[in-house]
């Protein structure tokens, strides 16, 4: 018999192995990818940023933790932080979060059906 916790699991899980999800950032001339969700402790991070009323800091920590390349893997690192803040379109920031955080998991589970 499965737990209910068995299947909160397998279904975060389905989640997070979907296809990832791209957007083409046409100011970089480049295509960026992202999973449709994050844990709950990059979640976590994200919120305290927020509710401390650091916005642009939580921007950019969204922009580090979910820009990836066609792989999988983090296109920035934490030492790009710094360079975001200082030598980044901010506008440009803003678009590509937006895009990321406006696709909801059903996007994801749509995309996996397919």
């Amino acid at each position: 018999m499965t737990t209910v916790i068995e299947k909160a699991v397998k279904h975060f899980d389905t989640i997070q192995n979907t296809k990832l999800q791209e957007y083409f950032v046409e100011e970089w001339d480049t295509t960026i990818y992202y999973r449709p969700s994050l844990t709950w402790n990059e979640q976590a991070k994200l919120i305290d940023l927020s509710t401390q009323g650091k916005s642009s800091e939580a921007l950019i920590e969204t922009l580090v933790m979910r820009c990836l390349d066609k792989d999988g893997k983090h296109i920035f690192t934490s030492a790009d932080r710094t360079t975001i803040r200082n030598s980044v379109d901010p506008d440009v920031i803003v678009k590509i979060v937006g895009r990321i955080n406006n696709t909801t998991k059903s996007d994801a589970e749509d995309v996996e059906k397919n």
